[in-house]
């Protein structure tokens, strides 16, 4: 087949998945009692955005690989195989700094975000609603978070074996979140199968 077609033929399936994202990846109005999560960023290097103005974008550069890039946003729900939020952002964007755009709000009083060091919050609110790793834990406490930590690390890992996260994105800065979505749609149906085709994550 044609290089051009094939390309053709490649967006209009990353356009069906996309059209998927909605229906699959929900965020709960309301929160089960039990219902927790834990959340993450990974970079990711693209193009440098063309601007006949600006020879460099610093908006868009990723610290991590020192070029352009857009820094994208994961949450899992804890209990359940299930992708809860994502979002992605300019490369220069802090982590705690992309939560607090959206998905913070959408946290319930009562429950927690499991999290890295990265979203350390400032307000009382933000030191509430995630959970970083604190000397003062006990060990079942600090076990638990280890776990969750690696669950989430894993589905990220997930998110990079995928070609157009692995290498250089060089189809332009826009196209990559749609990329990004496309892959997140996939791996949601992959850790919801039960079957041996499935690959859900390990459960804590």
């Amino acid at each position: 087949m044609h290089e051009d077609k094939m390309q053709q033929f490649t967006w209009m399936f990353i356009d069906a998945l996309v059209e998927l994202y909605e229906w699959k990846i929900k965020c709960p109005a309301v929160w089960p009692v039990m219902m927790g999560a834990s959340v993450d960023g990974t970079q990711k290097p693209t193009n440098e955005p063309r601007d006949d103005n600006v020879r460099r974008n610093r908006k868009n550069f990723c610290y991590k690989y020192n070029i352009a890039g857009l820094n994208y946003q994961v949450a899992l729900a804890t209990w359940t195989n299930r992708v809860l939020y994502s979002r992605a952002d300019p490369g220069s964007t802090h982590d705690i700094t992309a939560m607090r755009k959206e998905f913070i709000g959408m946290i319930p009083a009562g429950c927690r975000v499991i999290a890295d060091s990265g979203y350390t919050g400032k307000s009382d609110h933000e030191k509430e609603v995630f959970a970083v790793k604190n000397c003062l834990d006990d060990d079942e406490v600090a076990k638990f978070k280890a776990i969750v930590r690696a669950r989430q690390e894993c589905f990220n890992s997930r998110i990079t074996s995928y070609k157009c996260f692995k290498q250089k994105f060089t189809h332009g800065i826009d196209k990559h979140p749609k990329c990004f979505k496309a892959v997140v749609v996939q791996l949601q149906y992959a850790i919801e199968d039960t079957s041996d085709a499935g690959e859900p994550l390990d459960t804590v």
